[in-house]
């Protein structure tokens, strides 16, 4: 299943980003998007840098994840290749999120340098954040439902060896009190 998301994910997001531009084009829209994304990513700025902190945490987290999970987890099953693409997904999210927020400070005089290209630029990095943030949504999702699954069971074997350890605990007890 990982192999699956990781193969097909980033082209199935460039044919819907082609596609939503495509149909702006084609709507007479183009500036309108346009204007958007310059209104949100450089104007006024303060929800995608939310957002990117927000990320960052949230990519520190998995960090902390990746580097601490048992032998229990799904993680410590995965081949070494498979272990350096969740980590490169991580990679590649805190770096666009960290851009964005780094990029913000110097907003002005970044554009006034490029123009238009900073804008393009900054969707870019937009669609990279965003596209990280699912791929590691999916990714994640599936692995934590499999470490919950695996805890919940868990969970059950430790109260049944419990339950047969009192047992043995009270048969242990007969046998000695009988045998003073």
């Amino acid at each position: 299943m990982l192999k699956f998301i990781d193969k097909y994910f980033w082209w199935s997001l460039s044919i819907i980003i082609v596609l939503i531009v495509a149909v702006s084009l084609f709507l007479g829209n183009y500036i309108e998007l346009y204007d958007w994304f310059y209104n949100n990513a450089y104007t006024n700025n303060a929800n995608l840098v939310t957002i990117s902190t927000v990320f960052i945490g949230i990519y520190f987290s998995l960090y902390g994840f990746l580097l601490s999970s048992n032998t229990n987890s799904l993680i410590s099953k995965l081949k070494l290749k498979e272990y350096k693409r969740l980590v490169s997904i991580v990679n590649r999210g805190f770096i666009s999120s960290f851009i964005i927020v780094i990029f913000s400070f110097f907003n002005e005089n970044i554009y006034n340098w490029v123009g238009e290209i900073y804008i393009l630029f900054l969707f870019f990095i937009f669609l990279l954040l965003i596209g990280s943030a699912i791929q590691i949504a999916i990714y994640f999702t599936l692995l934590f439902r499999y470490d919950l699954n695996k805890k919940y069971n868990s969970f059950d074997e430790d109260i049944q060896k419990e339950i047969l350890d009192n047992e043995l605990r009270k048969k242990l007890k007969q046998f000695l009190d009988r045998e003073l």
